[in-house]
Formats: C-alpha cells, sequence, structure tokens
C-alpha cells in the first residue's frame, strides 16, 4: 500500500513537470531594434538617399540597378567653365558613361563583387576634378568609395 501511495506521488510529479514550461527571464525582455545608420564615413544617408560633399561638388545616389551598376549624380555648387573630369582610382579598366550640362552631371560606377571589395579594402575613390567660371585653374574633389557598398546594401533592404 506504501508503495502505491508513492508510484502514484511520482507519476503525478512527472506528469506535473512535463506540462510546466519554464521561460528565459531574457526572452522575455523587449530587445532594442537596431537603429538605422545615418552616416557612411562621408556619406550621409536621409530617407533613401545617400550624399557626401567635398568642396563645392556634392555626389548623390540615385538608383542601384540590378546589372551590378548604381548612378551617381554629381552637382557643383558654382557654375562651371567645361565639363568636370571623373576619374575612379582602383577600378581601372571600366567605361564611365557621364552625360550632362551646366553643374550637374551623372555616371554609373560599377558595384560588381569585385568593385565592392576594392571598395571594402579601401582601394577606390572617385575623383573631380572640375573648373568654375572665372578661374584660370582646376580644382579636385576626391570622394571616398569605402563605405559605399554598406550604404547600397542598407538602402536596398530599408528601401523597398
Amino acid at each position: 500500500m506504501f508503495y502505491k501511495k508513492i508510484n502514484l506521488l511520482i507519476l503525478l510529479a512527472f506528469i506535473t513537470s512535463c506540462t510546466i514550461t519554464y521561460e528565459d527571464p531574457k526572452s522575455l525582455e523587449v530587445k532594442p531594434q537596431p537603429v538605422a545608420k545615418k552616416s557612411y564615413g562621408i556619406w550621409k544617408k536621409e530617407s533613401c538617399k545617400l550624399e557626401a560633399t567635398r568642396a563645392d561638388i556634392t555626389i548623390k545616389l540615385t538608383d542601384i540597378y540590378t546589372e551590378d551598376k548604381a548612378r551617381i549624380l554629381v552637382q557643383s555648387e558654382e557654375p562651371l567653365k567645361r565639363k568636370p573630369e571623373f576619374k575612379i582610382w582602383g577600378l581601372d579598366g571600366y567605361d564611365y558613361e557621364i552625360t550632362g550640362r551646366g553643374r550637374t552631371y551623372s555616371l554609373e560606377i560599377p558595384t560588381t563583387i569585385l568593385a565592392q571589395a576594392k571598395m571594402y579594402l579601401n582601394q577606390t575613390f572617385l575623383q573631380v576634378r572640375y573648373q568654375i567660371k572665372g578661374t584660370d585653374y582646376y580644382r579636385r574633389a576626391v570622394f571616398n568609395l569605402q563605405e559605399m557598398p554598406q550604404a547600397i546594401i542598407d538602402i536596398k533592404n530599408d528601401c523597398k
């Protein structure tokens, strides 16, 4: 009789232990959402737009294409004497299509895996060589492209 009561108690303890669920107090805590970055080195992101300013030149990311290219808009604060010259150090061998006139020009930069790897390794820079009306000398604005790939990824994820 005594053993039957003990067995019954053990059986009840086993059944109740199977029905009790334990919740980790850490899982009940409210975890803060990751804050979206607003700056990527020299690049500033505001409402799905990315831009950087150096000297008199502002560059804005306007389009991200699926064929491994991104279009950027180059704007001058001052009127230009002639079309600016563009060079991307570290991405030699690419053919850049440059369009525009006056103070605004656009070009497509490569965003292939190889180009992004060079950007991450801080091996690429966009140089804009320009001449302002009324001057006889050229000025240069140099933009570091190291943080641009991460900014493009975040824009693709956040701005669908």
